[in-house]
């Protein structure tokens, strides 16, 4: 049959057998093609007999690789792209997290209110879109309660409201928390004093003290006392000594307190011989 090529199925390979070539095209599993050269003594030979020289065999090379080195090169292939996946889903979700931490601009600060005044803290956070926040005031690392917005308002101050605040801010979706840091809030409270008024009678010579009986201040208040509304030079303190009583000291006498958050005047006392 010159000129014409003859088919022959074995199993899972084909064999393709043209009588004007040396050559035979063995295709493997409908993959791997591989020639070979057939020698002058087998141009006789029948389909049978090429049919036993292809049969399928374990030791059958696919493109000059052994079946078993290959399949070790395909699930070695197949580890390499797992780890490959399983790196790049770690970076992705590594990302995603990093997208989810607040993102608040600390700084430290400090600031001055007066008892029963109104005080506004507030948490710098910047915006990201689609993050949902959810925030925790503390004071002195603890939690305030109902204090969970980004502005706390603290009304009306109380000497108790002074200490360090700071602010947990947290991704309700990632559940990643930052902390705005802080605030060192200062309280200050006016003088408060007894407003009473005294009488004192005194020997001439005798010595005798004036003192203020004031109850509160925060900070510590200055003291000035005043004998019929004009300083003393030497009355600065919260209790003034006259060591020797004479009629220069016979009048009435007042104190005025000052601090940072206010004043109070302590009224009187009224000085007389016997």
């Amino acid at each position: 049959m010159s000129g014409e090529s003859s088919f022959t199925c074995i199993d899972e390979h084909v064999s393709v057998r043209d009588e004007n070539s040396n050559f035979t095209l063995l295709s493997l599993f409908a993959r791997d093609v591989i020639y070979s050269k057939l020698d002058d003594a087998d141009n006789n030979n029948t389909d049978g007999d090429a049919a036993k020289k292809f049969a399928p065999s374990s030791n059958v090379a696919t493109a000059g690789v052994p079946v078993q080195e290959q399949q070790e090169q395909g699930r070695e292939e197949e580890r390499e792209d797992e780890e490959e996946a399983a790196a790049a889903a770690a970076e992705e979700e590594s990302a995603n997290l990093s997208l989810h931490v607040p993102q608040v601009l600390s700084h430290r600060s400090r600031q001055w209110t007066t008892v029963s005044s109104q005080t506004l803290l507030g948490a710098e956070v910047e915006k990201i879109e689609g993050q949902v926040l959810q925030y925790q005031w503390r004071r002195n690392g603890v939690d305030v309660p109902g204090a969970t917005s980004a502005l706390y308002v603290i009304s009306p101050v109380r000497l108790e409201d002074a200490g360090t605040y700071t602010c947990a801010v947290t991704d309700s979706k990632s559940k990643q928390t930052a902390i705005w840091e802080e605030v060192m809030l200062h309280v200050n409270s006016p003088p408060e004093v007894e407003a009473e008024f005294r009488r004192i009678k005194v020997h001439a010579g005798s010595k005798f003290t004036l003192a203020v009986p004031f109850v509160m201040a925060n900070p510590a208040p200055t003291f000035q006392w005043r004998l019929n509304g004009v300083d003393i030079p030497s009355g600065t303190g919260q209790q003034y000594d006259i060591e020797s009583a004479s009629v220069d000291d016979v009048g009435t006498y007042t104190c005025e307190l000052t601090n940072i958050a206010g004043k109070a005047i302590f009224e009187e006392y009224l000085v007389s011989f016997y």
